[in-house]
């Protein structure tokens, strides 16, 4: 299938070489850099199929998604994370893929599986919904929603069975930054929820209304429902990653209710 494959980076080099490993089929790689200053666009330049571009201000990850979009007009797009490694399964999916069969089907996107991979090994569960990351560039846009980003697009969606793996470990080598990227992420995410009207949030967005009964929730949901535990030190790894972001959470949404508290009484 001809497509081009849109990555965004910043200071990626544990992550770049093995995604891009994963990518020589492609006949066109653009990555989206940041300024990085570490070795990411170093390992990156030994890639043939791969184009480089510099970002000259300093962008928000959906802007260089919207970036790519407005770029590459009318093209097929699969757009992925530098932490992001496809499976054998969905490269030969992609290979497979006839534009003119989907032109009859018309279907113009796919979602697909993401399983994260912690010490090597790949947790198996549908932790995270999939996601709209292949799909025909007409008539769609990335906005802003809480830390992470949603996708508009018209048309039929369809599923692949492959997946991507998410290298779930190598973000957190640097705990100081891991612990600050989950800081900031939970003062967005916290900000979003308490500003929805409660019937327009997901399930799980419903219950962070309520610290600290969602963590107490969220543990009882991964041990017994997903037994993310017969995982092993994975499991455990994954499960205080969670639970370190939902306590972050809490105290954030905690946090918002108490000013609000003050400020009613105040009046």
């Amino acid at each position: 299938m001809d497509l081009i494959v849109c990555i965004p980076t910043f200071n990626e080099e544990l992550n770049i070489k093995k995604c891009l490993n994963k990518l020589k089929w492609a006949n066109k790689v653009i990555i989206l850099d940041s300024n990085s200053t570490d070795n990411t666009v170093k390992i990156a330049k030994k890639f043939k199929n791969t184009n480089i571009i510099y970002s000259k201000k300093k962008l928000s990850y959906v802007s260089k998604l919207n970036y790519f979009i407005n770029k590459n007009k009318g093209k097929w797009l699969l757009i992925l994370d530098a932490d992001y490694v496809l499976s054998n399964a969905l490269i030969k999916e992609f290979k497979i893929l006839h534009i003119k069969n989907l032109r009859k089907e018309k279907i113009s996107g796919f979602k697909i599986k993401i399983y994260n991979k912690i010490f090597n090994k790949t947790i198996r569960e549908d932790i995270y919904p999939k996601k709209i990351l292949l799909f025909k560039n007409v008539n769609c846009y990335f906005r802003q929603f809480g830390h992470s980003e949603k996708f508009f697009i018209k048309g039929k969606i369809s599923n692949i069975d492959g997946y991507i793996m998410q290298e779930n470990f190598n973000e957190i080598k640097n705990f100081s930054v891991w612990k600050l990227n989950q800081s900031k992420y939970s003062k967005l995410d916290s900000s979003r929820i308490v500003k929805t009207k409660f019937d327009e949030l997901r399930t799980q967005d419903k219950i962070r209304k309520f610290p600290p009964i969602n963590i107490i929730l969220i543990m009882i949901y991964f041990i017994f429902f997903k037994k993310i535990l017969i995982y092993g030190k994975s499991g455990f790894f994954y499960l205080f990653q969670r639970l370190f972001y939902e306590t972050l959470l809490s105290f954030q949404i905690i946090k918002i209710y108490l000013r609000k508290f003050k400020n009613f009484i105040s009046l």
